[in-house]
């Protein structure tokens, strides 16, 4: 080719070949150009290869197919091109088109290059010349131009390559463009559509807002006042939801917005960029049309280059055509063998298929008969199992009625047990005796005996244990023993035999049995000469060969052998049977056999044998001459002859004897090319001659051959047979001679039987080299039948199918055997009936009718038996066939067959029954039937309904495929209606009633269908009422009437009712819906509350599940105002424990226009345990008031639980009569409490009766029989009777019904309310507005009442505590320490308590200690509770433990005190009275109560002493010191005025004695006073003014410091004594006029010396009152008297005013005042004495507050003090 070709054709090449290269993404230009230039460089380097390729490559068949997808890459570059010019013209809608079309572009691209780079090859391949010509003629066509410079070559394509990028890159940056502005036109799209939505969101909920009410908000004043409508408060809170609602919608409208705003410019910007991408797609349509122009003529040069290949290849086809040809013809000529082949095969297979249908023929026949077989099997296995199921059912029935009957009485007898140990608990309880110890006691004591006779019998079973390893000891012991003296002995033994003694035993025994004589010593000196022969009775080496005669050997034999001769010794059997034969030839032989004997003994005394001879010879008679010579030359040569022969026979006797002692002497070695020969020379073939199946009397001949093995020549010789077998054989053969190495020999061997019994021997060859045997054996004609198949193992079948194995018996003998089979025996005696059948067939013979349970089995033959396996049931078969054998054989052969029978494919999953159980008529049943298939393929199922059902009984589908290994289901629907039990008459159980049907799963292709039973129990779903109408009658507004309605189910199923569509003024109680059970009646509690006045008719409607029935219940009632309004008239409150309170509350509120005065009345039953606050109230219109009652239940009678764990011997013990009495009280109280409840009950029950137009509740009371202050039904009678604990656990709780009228005070809208009687009845209500007769309404009480489940063992209660109570006092304890007391709670419940408490003062003194955790059944638990006070005082605090049961109430007391010491007296220290200048003394004890010494320090404070010096008067002695551990020490207070006190006064000397411990903060005080006079004789005990006179006083006070204080000036004061005492005397009470009050004073006389002087006698007189003192009632009761000294005597004053109150007095203007008078009094006498004769002049001032009259009437008297009360300062106002 010219270079302008070459260049031409490269071209389009590198421009197609980098299309491959085009991405529409946009592609690295530098990478892409570096591709383009390395494709180029390639192909110019190929350029040279592929001139010098041959011309026979271009002819390869393949030539054909690159041609065409030449012409397709040609065409598709024109495609390509046509479509790109089309993708700048598509609109904006087709881009998804667009992108796929770039995409398959893009690739038609790259596949037109790789197309053209494959032609490539053929295209540089040398032309023909005429080819060649006709080309480049082409070329130089005026049309084309000269051929480029390869430079210029080389620009053209990179710039064609540059245009062809600059192309691609323009629509690639359109695609961009345009995608992306189609994504942004749909993200405003779907803006501004979720802007539409949220829109309309918007003003929908703005628009529920407006009908609403709008958006606004009420004010909260108006709220609270009740100025805002309810609908507004009512819609409030919706519209507020709604306003939220509408500002998120708005929110996100706003979100929307700016969304839309951020887009709308990015949108703006994507439509510039496609404008851009538009003009640049525009722009570069010139460079489209250059490249297209090159295409085109790189598609005019591959035209001619086609035109060229299609030349060359019409050759290449044209012989593949002949090839073909010849290859289509050996084809057909192997095709017509094969077919004549197949022809031949499928004739056969046609004869074959004849013969295959006859043999099915016959098998199907065997089949059906089995089938019938098996059917009748199941039939009699289905009654087996009938049968077997039934009396299982008997046998089920029968043990639960026996179970049922023992339960009863268990249950009976549990009952009775109970019942008594309560009558009993009664009886124990009234003498005193704790009921709970006793029936404890005999439960222990019953546990006891159990235990000590389980114990007994674990006794026994230990000794007998004991007795039986001790047994087993002894068996061991003795056991070893028995070891121990066999090892002795056999040491013993061992010793016994292997000593020189045992020797010389043995020795002795074998001499005395071998010695003739018996001797074991036949030479003791030892010098004899011994002959073992002579002596010995062992048989010499001569013996039997009549050489020698030996007279005692022959006896020895005679005895041994009695009737035996020498001769018949010496003979073999085989000689003696001759010898009875021929008798005669034995004597001959055996005279023969002595002649050489003697001939030896001859041989040795020739000349006497001759003499002997001739002598006998003489002796024979008197013959003559001639004779006796010839006899003489005849018996010598006789004698000669004879002689020659003994002397051979010793002759070979000696060579015999020498060959047996060498018998290798007559064999030699053979040795060849230095080569050893060992083993035998002659082999027999065959190895071993056989004589099989003989019979006596017969001949049989065998041929064998010997072939000589040696290495040599060799021969041999047949020698004589063993003499037992010789004549039974006799062998032919032709003396072979020398035989070569590798020569045979033949040999005939006859076998003649005499006995049919085996034999075995041998037959022995001689030969150069040894003996050769050859092996013979012989068997009689015998049988022996065994079986090749000893198991026969089924492995699985399917049940209702059927399985074949053979069994072989085969006979390895010649005789013929008979046998029989016998019936087969199962394995388990309780196994069904044998699936296993047993059929004979002979193996080869195989006849029609052959068959039975016996036969023969022939000689060196097979008999084949055929066992078939088809079982009925599921389950494994092991059984055993036995073929007993006939003659000869005489024995079983056992063919073990195992076997499963497998479950079928199609099954249910073991149910049987398809159980609907009850259903009622009218009512739609559904339940699935599941089928499985265990198979492994599809069944078909179908279930057919019998006539009987069609109508009732629906399954759905009617057929299915059950796949493999997978289940289907059938939907059976049971619709049963009132004709159904009529037409299913037949299929009703008579004993339950039920419906019971037999269905089948019936399955083609399986044998056994699937059966199952339906089974369903009908019934109605009717329900009755009673009554059947409801009349509520006259119901107040406000109240409740309830009805009791009887609900009966006539069903034998469950119903679930429900009441629908209740009115709001109707409840049914306990609950609308609920369920009843089979024929049972519940009652319901209707309830009607009344909404308005009026009469109201209505209907109750109940809906019952069981089948939607709808029952309708009419009723009516008539509503009454009241004139009160309850905001409940029921308070249920929670279950309380005895004395444990609860309460609750309502209102009550005045409805009406004018004043109400209500009463709520207590019953008397309910009077000491329910409290009503305030049970009597006045309301105005419109007022409400709160009413709270409080329910505080009494105690039981019965022994308190806490005294549960206290022994019933210390109870006793501690006070029987005591305990006695108490429970009479106990039961008094409760016979007197159910007395008072039976008549408030009664007495409320007459009035419900006569009120009961107007209580809504009256109905139901009298339902109840009427009880208006009682407990409910479950509570027996109306005194709260509670059952008594036997001990067993907490009786059970007790629920209570009061019913407290709530009187309404009959008005005529204008009188004043007072208290009501507690009986009032009630009149006709007149209207609410304008008065009214009394009313009553009612408020219902509900309690629950529960024992004290949870007590407390070890407190005691807290006494006049209404409320349950508990005391737990920690005692005196010392500031600083701590003492820890436990709680005992006891659960008497069954039920777990949890338990939680109030938390203690955290600041306090008392803390608990326990975590609380739940307490078990009839558990205890110890609360630790721990006091530690902190100061001096006296400590109390309440806590509360609250458990599930009840709340529990602890009262914690302790006291701190001082941990120091204690003081006594305890009270206040009274030092005493003396006059000035003298000393009183009063002593008192400081006593340690600790465990260690304490230093104690005694100091006053707080001492107030009028005197005039600093000195205190009050001195301790001693003042401090030590005591030890409980020890005490006196302290001796001493008190020495030195002037007197205040007179009159009870306390002039006071202060504090504090007794400290040094180092400790606690400290014990004590008050102190004492009094100085300054007469011996004195009165004391009137009023102490020091209130008054505190800030003028002349007294002092020692401070903290113990130094005395005057108070005021006292240096000033006067010293010259007063005139006159004065008292004042105030009475502690105000009087009345009519009434009376009195105080006293004490006239006392001192003792001098402290008290131990002796004093002088004091005298007083008061003067008489005035007439006007006395008047107004003043009296003194001892106006004159004497008094010992150091003693005091009373002197009383009483106020006594007329009752009549005189005009002037401030009391008859309904006033007080204080009335008073003065006396004056002298005291004479005492030491010292008063100064004067008149003696001391004492003034006292007499005070009491007279009361109005009208105080009497309660009007409040003394409201008005007067302001001199307030200024004495004392406690007289009447009130206080």
């Amino acid at each position: 080719m010219s270079k302008a070709q070459e260049e031409a054709t490269a071209q389009p090449t590198s421009v197609t070949a980098d299309a491959d290269d085009v991405k529409p993404a946009g592609a690295n230009g530098s990478n892409e150009q570096s591709r383009v230039e390395r494709k180029w460089e390639g192909a110019e380097e190929e350029e040279g290869e592929h001139e010098v390729e041959e011309a026979d490559d271009r002819e390869a068949p393949q030539t054909l197919e690159v041609l065409s997808e030449t012409y397709e890459g040609a065409s598709v570059a024109k495609s390509a091109a046509a479509a790109a010019e089309q993708l700048l013209h598509l609109e904006a809608e087709q881009d998804e088109e667009e992108r796929l079309e770039a995409e398959e572009f893009a690739a038609v691209i790259a596949a037109a290059g790789a197309e053209i780079d494959a032609f490539l090859s053929e295209a540089q391949s040398p032309m023909p010349k005429e080819e060649a010509h006709t080309i480049s003629g082409d070329l130089r066509t005026p049309q084309q131009p000269a051929a480029p410079s390869p430079a210029e070559t080389t620009r053209r394509k990179h710039t064609l390559v540059s245009k062809e990028r600059v192309v691609v890159a323009a629509v690639a940056q359109y695609d961009r463009a345009k995608a992306a502005l189609g994504a942004l036109t749909e993200r405003v799209e779907a803006a501004q559509y979720e802007l539409e939505h949220l829109s309309k969101a918007r003003d929908d909920v703005s628009r529920h807002v407006d009908g609403l009410g709008g958006p606004r908000e009420p004010s909260a004043a108006a709220a609270a006042m009740g100025q805002v409508p309810d609908e507004e408060m009512n819609t409030l809170p919706r519209r507020r939801n709604l306003t939220r609602e509408a500002g998120e919608y708005s929110a996100q409208i706003d979100m929307h917005h700016a969304r839309l705003a951020d887009l709308n410019p990015r949108v703006d910007v994507a439509r510039r960029h496609l404008t851009d991408a538009e003009n640049e797609v525009a722009s570069t349509g010139l460079m489209r049309a250059e490249v297209a122009a090159e295409g085109e003529g790189a598609h005019r040069l591959l035209s001619h280059h086609a035109a060229r290949s299609i030349a060359m290849d019409k050759r290449g086809v044209a012989g593949f055509a002949g090839a073909r040809h010849n290859a289509e013809m050996r084809r057909d000529v192997e095709e017509d063998m094969a077919r004549g082949t197949d022809d031949a095969v499928v004739a056969a297979a046609i004869a074959s298929r004849a013969v295959a249908h006859r043999r099915l023929s016959e098998g199907l026949a065997t089949v059906r008969a089995n089938l019938e077989m098996c059917d009748a099997d199941d039939a009699a296995a289905h009654r087996h199992d009938v049968r077997r199921l039934l009396n299982l059912k008997t046998a089920t029935e029968s043990a639960f009625d026996q179970l049922s009957i023992f339960v009863d009485a268990k249950r009976s007898a549990h009952t009775a047990k109970k019942i008594s140990q309560r009558q009993e608990a009664v009886a124990l309880l009234a003498s005193g005796v704790n009921p709970h110890a006793v029936f404890r006691g005999r439960d222990e004591g019953r546990r006891v005996s159990r235990a000590k006779k389980v114990n007994a019998e674990s006794h026994e079973a230990r000794v007998a244990h004991i007795r039986q390893r001790l047994v087993r000891e002894e068996a061991l012991h003795r056991k070893d023993k028995d070891a121990d003296r066999a090892r002795h002995e056999h040491l013993e033994h061992i010793a016994n035999n292997t000593g020189n003694s045992a020797r010389e035993a043995r020795v002795k025994k074998y001499m005395q049995a071998n010695i003739r004589d018996g001797r074991d010593v036949l030479d003791p000196t030892g010098r004899r000469p011994v002959h073992p022969s002579s002596v010995s009775t062992a048989k010499p080496h001569h013996f039997g060969l009549g050489l020698q005669d030996d007279h005692e050997l022959t006896e020895i034999v005679a005895r041994k052998h009695p009737g035996t001769g020498p001769e018949l010794l010496l003979m073999t059997e085989k000689e003696k049977e001759l010898s009875a034969i021929f008798p005669e030839r034995a004597g001959i032989e055996a005279r023969i056999g002595s002649g050489p004997r003697r001939a030896a003994n001859m041989s040795k005394e020739e000349e006497g044998l001759g003499l002997e001879d001739e002598h006998e010879e003489s002796v024979g008679g008197g013959r003559g001459e001639e004779e006796e010579e010839e006899d003489f030359v005849t018996a010598k040569r006789r004698k000669e002859k004879m002689t020659m022969n003994l002397r051979e026979a010793c002759r070979l006797k000696e060579k015999s004897t020498t060959n047996l002692a060498e018998p290798g002497r007559l064999y030699a070695t053979q040795v060849a090319c230095g080569r050893e020969f060992k083993g035998d020379a002659f082999i027999p073939t065959p190895g071993t001659i056989v004589f099989r199946d003989f019979e006596v009397g017969k001949k049989y001949k065998q041929r064998f051959s010997l072939t000589n093995v040696s290495y040599a020549s060799n021969t041999f010789k047949v020698m004589d047979m063993d003499l037992e077998v010789r004549g039974l054989f006799d062998v032919e053969y032709d003396f072979p001679g020398r035989m070569s190495a590798g020569m045979s020999s033949e040999v005939f061997l006859t076998f003649t039987p005499r006995t049919a019994a085996a034999l075995v021997t041998t037959l022995p060859l001689s030969t150069n080299t040894g003996v050769v045997h050859v092996r013979l054996e012989c068997y009689p004609s015998s049988a022996d039948v065994f079986t090749s198949t000893p198991v026969l193992d089924f492995d699985a079948v399917t049940v209702g199918e059927s399985s074949t194995l053979k069994g072989e018996l085969v006979n390895t003998g010649a005789s013929p055997v008979p046998f029989t089979v016998l019936k087969s025996k199962p394995r388990r005696p309780d196994a069904p009936p044998s699936p296993i059948t047993v059929c004979v067939r002979r193996g080869k013979a195989k006849k029609e009718g052959d068959a039975g349970d016996s036969g023969v089995v022939p000689g060196y033959s097979t008999l084949v038996l055929t066992v078939k396996f088809d079982p009925a049931v599921e389950g494994r078969v092991e059984e055993d066939v036995v073929v007993r054998l006939g003659e000869p054989l005489m024995r079983d052969v056992v063919i073990a067959v195992r076997g499963v029978g497998g479950p079928v494919p199609v099954h249910l999953d073991g149910r049987d029954v398809m159980d609907f159980r009850t259903v009622a008529l009218g009512c739609s049943y559904r339940d699935a039937l599941v089928v499985h298939n265990r198979g492994s393929s599809a069944a078909k199922c179908l279930i057919k309904l019998p006539h009987e059902l069609r109508g009732f009984v629906e399954v759905v589908p009617d057929m299915i495929f059950c796949q493999a290994k997978s289940s289907a289901v059938f939907s059976l629907k049971l619709s049963p209606g009132a004709e159904t039990a009529g037409r299913c008459a037949k299929h009703v159980n008579p004993d339950t009633g039920a419906l019971e049907v037999s269905l089948h799963v019936q399955v083609p292709g399986q044998a056994v269908p699937v059966d199952f039973t339906l089974k369903a129990l009908l019934t109605t779903s009717d329900l009755t009422f009673d009554p059947p109408k409801l009349d509520f009658g006259s119901v107040y507004l406000g109240e409740t009437s309830v009805l009791t309605l009887r609900v009966t189910n006539h069903s034998l199923l469950l119903q679930q009712y429900g009441f629908v569509g209740l009115p709001k003024m109707v409840q049914v109680r306990p609950s609308p819906f609920g369920e009843i059970l089979s024929n049972e009646t519940i009652e319901l509690e209707v309830a009607y509350a009344p909404p308005v006045v009026a009469i109201t008719d209505f209907k109750l409607t109940l809906k019952s599940l069981l089948g939607g029935r709808v029952f309708h219940i009419p009723c009516k009632a008539r509503g009454v105002q009241p004139s009160l309004q309850l905001s409940a008239n029921l308070i249920s409150l929670p279950p309380t424990a005895e004395r444990e309170m609860s309460s609750g509350s309502i209102f009550v509120k005045n409805k009406s226009k004018h004043q109400e005065t209500f009463e709520i009345v207590v019953p008397a039953a309910a009077g000491r345990v329910l409290k009503v606050s305030p049970h009597v109230g006045v309301l105005a219109p419109g007022e409400r008031m709160r009413v709270q009652v409080e329910f505080c239940p009494e105690s039981t009678p019965h022994v308190p639980a806490m005294r549960s764990g206290v022994d019933a011997g210390a109870v006793a013990g501690a006070g029987e009569d005591k305990d006695e009495d108490m429970a009479k009280e106990t039961a008094a109280a409760v016979k007197a409490e159910k007395a008072e409840a039976e008549a408030g009950s009664d007495g409320q029950d007459g009035e419900d009766s006569k009120d009961n137009n107007s209580d809504g509740e009256g109905d139901r009371d009298r339902d109840r029989d009427g009880d208006g202050g009682h407990e409910g039904d479950r509570s027996g009678d109306g005194g709260g009777e509670e059952t008594l604990s036997s001990g067993v656990g907490a009786p059970e709780p007790k629920c209570a019904i009061w019913r407290l009228p709530l009187f309404i005070k009959a008005t005529d809208g204008g009188s004043d309310a007072t208290a009501l009687p507690g009986g009032g009845r009630e009149k006709e209500a007149g209207e609410a507005g304008q008065g009214h007769g009394t009313l009553v309404q009612h408020l219902e009480v509900r309690t629950v009442t529960h024992a004290s489940a949870v007590v407390v063992d070890n407190l005691p209660e807290l006494e006049g505590a209404k409320e349950m109570t508990y005391t737990l006092d920690f005692g005196p304890i010392a500031v600083g320490e701590q003492r820890v007391r436990g709680i005992i709670l006891r659960n008497l419940s069954e039920q777990v308590v949890d338990m939680c408490p109030t938390a203690p003062d955290h600041e306090g003194v008392f803390s608990i200690l326990t975590a609380f955790r739940p307490i078990e059944s009839h558990g205890k638990f110890v609360c630790k509770l721990n006091f530690t006070p902190h100061t001096v005082t006296k400590f109390c605090e309440l806590v509360t433990i609250h458990t599930s049961l009840r709340r529990l109430r602890f009262v914690l007391t302790g006291e701190g005190i001082s941990p120091a010491l204690d003081v006594e007296p305890a009270g206040v220290i009274d030092v005493g009275d003396v006059a000035p200048g003298d000393v009183s003394h009063q002593t008192m004890t400081v006593t340690n109560p600790t465990q260690f010494v304490l230093k104690y320090q005694v100091r006053f404070r707080d001492v107030v002493a009028p005197g005039s010096t600093a000195r205190s008067p009050f001195v301790c002695s001693p003042a401090g010191g030590a005591i030890d551990p409980g020890a005490s020490a006196s302290v001796t207070i001493s008190f020495s005025p030195d002037r007197a006190g205040r007179y009159g006064v009870a306390a002039q000397f006071t202060g504090i004695v504090v007794v400290s411990v040094p180092g400790l903060a606690a400290e014990t005080v004590r008050p102190m006073r004492a009094r100085c006079w300054a007469d011996g004789v004195y009165i004391v005990g009137g009023d102490d003014p020091a209130a008054a006179e505190a800030s003028a006083g002349t007294d002092a006070t020692v401070g903290a410091a113990g130094w005395l204080v005057p108070r005021g000036d006292v240096l000033r004061e006067s010293t010259s004594p007063p005139a006159f005492e004065a008292v004042n005397l105030t009475l502690p009470t105000s009087v009345r006029p009519g009434g009376s009050a009195a105080a006293a004073l004490e006239v006392g006389s001192l003792k001098g010396g402290g008290g131990d002087g002796k004093g002088a006698n004091g005298e007083w007189s008061f003067e008489d009152f005035d007439e006007e003192s006395r008047r107004r009632g003043w009296s003194c009761d001892a106006s004159k008297g004497t008094v010992e000294a150091g003693r005091r005597k009373s002197v009383t004053f009483t106020f006594a005013p007329p009752k009549e109150v005189q005009v002037g007095d401030l009391a008859y203007f309904g006033l007080g005042e204080w009335m008073q008078t003065v006396v004056v009094a002298r005291l004479k006498g005492g030491v010292p004495a008063p100064a004067g004769a008149e003696g001391r002049e004492v003034r006292v001032t007499v005070r009491c507050y007279l009361e109005p009259e009208a105080a009497a009437a309660g009007e409040g008297a003394g409201d008005d003090v007067p302001a001199a009360a307030a200024a004495t300062g004392r406690a007289t106002h009447p009130k206080e």
